[in-house]
């Protein structure tokens, strides 16, 4: 059985429901918003997102149906073009830009938990660094 959606509850933003693989319903309640959407790197809903196992959208942002397809898909996002042509620096910059985010202390603890260099090219990282660097994100 296919994964399915059932309901977000956008103006509560709290809550998150969907039909499991095992055709059991989910309810996700509290938590960050990728916490509940199975979705920690908070890949925006689209064809991407629906390509890489989305089962729905809680309005902006993806849901996936468990916690490992939503890393699959940050690792997948990762291995594209856009991010293979970046360093460690560049990919982080793009993915979580300065204008949000203390990149630099971001950087810090990226290569602190993976011993990846912030210069490393990023066509350098084989599937499963790509992976580790995903959860480190």
């Amino acid at each position: 059985m296919e994964p399915t959606f059932i309901s977000a509850f956008p103006g509560i933003g709290t809550n998150r429901m969907h039909v499991g693989n095992d055709g059991n319903i989910y309810e996700a309640s509290g938590g960050s918003r990728a916490w509940r959407n199975n979705n920690p790197g908070n890949i925006e809903y689209g064809k991407f997102a629906r390509d890489n196992g989305a089962i729905g959208s809680d309005g902006r942002f993806a849901m996936f149906p468990d916690i490992t397809t939503g890393f699959n898909a940050m690792a997948d996002l990762l291995s594209t073009n856009s991010y293979q042509k970046l360093t460690i620096e560049g990919a982080i910059n793009r993915y979580a830009p300065p204008n949000e985010n203390n990149v630099e202390n971001y950087l810090k603890s990226i290569e602190r938990q993976t011993g990846f260099l912030r210069s490393t090219p990023m066509n350098n990282l084989s599937k499963d660094n790509l992976l580790n660097l995903a959860k480190a994100m």
